[in-house]
């Protein structure tokens, strides 16, 4: 799935925060993803938290650095503002991740930078198991992102999308105020209708 289809999922707003033609450094929530199958999942819990907590407080590269800025830098510097990461895992992400894999070892695997990192700087790292999603134990990982095997994960199933993201919400609400309040029934109402938009999308990208 490409980002014009997650853009057109989330109905994602155009306009991106600039500062100096680099992302702005208020994000305190961090979602780490690779750009395959964990994508669909990074956009919707985007849309979603940013409902809650406030477009400048979620990071998601595609969305949060303008073009034009030097990736590396505003990737780094964004996982340095955080409070809490959020790691997309999804089916495809463990053949992705696992020794076995090529760039898995290599300094250009962004997802080993970012977890890394975040690890080295005693940021919360909360893993958010897709469905399918393997279990973090039976992976091996480079000695810079052993300990992720220990963090405890979280699930996000399109299947059951609306439980899943209001513990999510709520694990994330412990280190970082709500911008605003929604009821139970506008949060439920607007994921069901992102993950019926979401369902279609995936079902088209499994027949092509």
């Amino acid at each position: 799935m490409d980002v014009q289809s997650l853009c057109w999922i989330v109905g994602e707003r155009t306009s991106i925060s600039r500062s100096e033609g680099s992302a702005h450094l208020m994000e305190s929530i961090f979602i780490s993803y690779r750009s395959a199958d964990d994508a669909y999942a990074a956009a919707l819990l985007d849309e979603m938290l940013s409902q809650r907590f406030g477009h400048n407080n979620v990071f998601r590269a595609s969305r949060s650095i303008a073009p034009g800025s030097d990736y590396q830098t505003a990737l780094l510097a964004a996982v340095g503002s955080t409070k809490v990461m959020l790691v997309i895992v999804g089916r495809s992400w463990a053949a992705e991740t696992a020794p076995a894999a090529r760039h898995a070892f290599s300094p250009d695997d962004w997802v080993r930078k970012e977890v890394a990192k975040a690890i080295e700087l005693g940021i919360v790292v909360i893993p958010i198991l897709l469905s399918g999603a393997p279990r973090l134990a039976d992976l091996k990982f480079p000695p810079d992102m052993q300990k992720f095997t220990s963090f405890q994960y979280m699930r996000f199933d399109y299947k059951n999308i609306d439980n899943d993201f209001r513990r999510v919400e709520q694990e994330v609400s412990r280190y970082i105020p709500r911008a605003a309040e929604l009821s139970k029934d506008a949060i439920a109402s607007t994921l069901r209708n992102l993950a019926s938009r979401v369902e279609v999308m995936r079902e088209r990208d499994e027949n092509k």
